[in-house]
């Protein structure tokens, strides 16, 4: 019986991690998931990385549809059963999202991962995973999607079928194991699994270095209030003047999250404006070019980025803990500091 692993991803960096676990389990069979979201960068994104891997079965959920297309997949893997095809372990990017851990609950597999997507794996293993705590949570969701099932289906045989197989009134309890590109230890019955983007790293050939250019990775910290817009303004040109006086050009390289106003007001700074249409790991792949030096406030492509490619310097500017306003980021924020200290330079701003 042929054995096939199932990838459910939301967003850019969960379906690059999606790939390089695919590339790693080579002897199994593939079927990737995708569940857009209401950001269409969000999904354009996730299309373009499609190119850099073949899958033996892709199926797309609509995000306004998603809770009827999550028993269409339900029937589509029965499916595979009767096709005498083993699910063997289920990789989601979204361990907090209820309907991925609905797959999880009622889907009899043997081992449920969790990919990186950003920071996030950090603080789920060291706050979450390690309380035995797995995100799950009594709530009505069985009843809803049962109740939008039957009233939207017309196949009233096939939802009975679904309900049989996959035993939608059971639970079973998750145990999350991760695949994941950050050097974390297991917790008891745990599986950790450290990838060093190997698939990628092959795949990134022939690309030229530009002297004196740096790519500044924006991050959306005033969107959701980790900061002020001033602060982060005035954080933004002392970061400027600090590579100008280097002789180094600087770029800032928006996130898919960052608002309109603040790259008008960055433009207004005197710093260019460069957008890509990859994700940061991918893009000097696609366009052959890469910096001589990198940079951001928070951000998880400065740790991922010194796994797959070499510049000259990797930094992240320390944000005051005196402009953060957020009390419920702080310990998180410090932990990531913590984290690029091991690995990369960290530069306190005063300001």
């Amino acid at each position: 019986m042929n054995k096939i692993n199932i990838y459910i991803v939301m967003t850019p960096f969960q379906m690059l991690s999606a790939i390089e676990a695919k590339e790693y389990h080579k002897d199994f069979d593939s079927l990737l998931v995708i569940k857009y979201t209401d950001n269409k960068k969000n999904n354009k994104l996730i299309e373009n990385l499609l190119i850099l891997s073949n899958w033996d079965k892709i199926i797309r959920i609509s995000y306004k549809l998603s809770i009827i297309e999550d028993f269409k997949i339900l029937y589509q893997i029965g499916q595979l059963k009767k096709r005498e095809q083993i699910i063997y372990r289920i990789f989601i990017g979204c361990p907090f999202d209820r309907n991925s851990q609905w797959f999880c609950e009622k889907l009899n597999i043997k081992e449920c991962f969790m990919l990186d997507d950003g920071i996030r794996t950090l603080d789920h293993q060291k706050r979450v995973f390690s309380k035995e705590e797995y995100f799950q949570r009594d709530d009505t969701l069985d009843k809803t999607i049962e109740k939008n099932l039957f009233s939207k289906s017309k196949n009233l045989l096939k939802l009975f079928a679904i309900e049989y197989i996959f035993r939608l009134k059971e639970r079973n309890t998750i145990k999350y194991n991760l695949f994941t590109c950050f050097d974390l230890k297991a917790h008891k019955k745990q599986k950790v699994i450290q990838h060093k983007f190997s698939y990628i790293k092959n795949i990134a050939l022939e690309i030229n270095q530009n002297k004196n250019t740096v790519y500044f990775y924006g991050s959306p910290i005033s969107e959701v209030n980790i900061v002020s817009f001033t602060s982060e303004m005035n954080m933004i040109k002392q970061v400027n003047h600090f590579y100008l006086k280097k002789g180094k050009k600087l770029f800032y390289i928006p996130h898919r999250t960052d608002s309109n106003e603040k790259i008008v007001h960055i433009k207004k700074l005197g710093i260019k404006i460069k957008r890509f249409n990859n994700i940061a790991e991918v893009e000097p792949i696609i366009n052959k070019t890469l910096p001589s030096d990198i940079a951001s406030f928070i951000s998880t492509t400065l740790l991922t980025l010194g796994k797959i490619y070499q510049y000259n310097s990797i930094i992240s500017f320390k944000i005051p803990e005196s402009l953060i306003e957020r009390n419920d980021k702080k310990v998180a924020i410090n932990d990531l500091y913590t984290e690029y200290e091991n690995n990369i330079k960290v530069i306190p701003l005063n300001i």
